[in-house]
């Protein structure tokens, strides 16, 4: 489904998929790591499938790389496979009402607030695609 391989937006930093477990995680789950100078500096993990909704349960750049941009390169990467994969939306699952800098990061990128997750998450949802 996705390239296992890429290099983007700098030459220094370098995204990555994991492929799926093969112990019982469906196929469409999938892992994005990013990779500075050969360290690794964040992650994602998501699943999609072609012209569905492309959920990303969670995304996280480690502390001395916040900041720089990259959780930002990542999440524009994502977008752009969910609309190769002609999904219906993007969604950015259970994020914490008290989280205003990623709250704002999605925003920027166009999400708006979703679903209700309890009391203290929402959902924020990228659509249409």
């Amino acid at each position: 489904m996705f390239n296992f391989f890429q290099n983007l937006f700098k030459a220094s930093l370098t995204l990555s998929y994991s492929p799926p477990d093969p112990n019982g995680i469906p196929p469409d789950y999938g892992n994005l790591d990013a990779f500075l100078r050969g360290k690794k500096v964040g992650s994602a993990t998501f699943w999609a499938a072609n012209g569905q909704v492309f959920n990303l349960d969670r995304i996280d750049v480690f502390n001395e790389a916040r900041g720089k941009g990259y959780g930002t390169k990542m999440l524009q990467h994502l977008i752009h496979e969910a609309r190769e994969l002609k999904c219906t939306k993007f969604v950015f699952q259970g994020v914490d009402n008290s989280n205003m800098r990623a709250i704002s990061l999605y925003q920027r990128l166009g999400a708006q607030r979703g679903a209700s997750r309890g009391t203290t998450k929402h959902d924020y949802e990228i659509t249409p695609l």
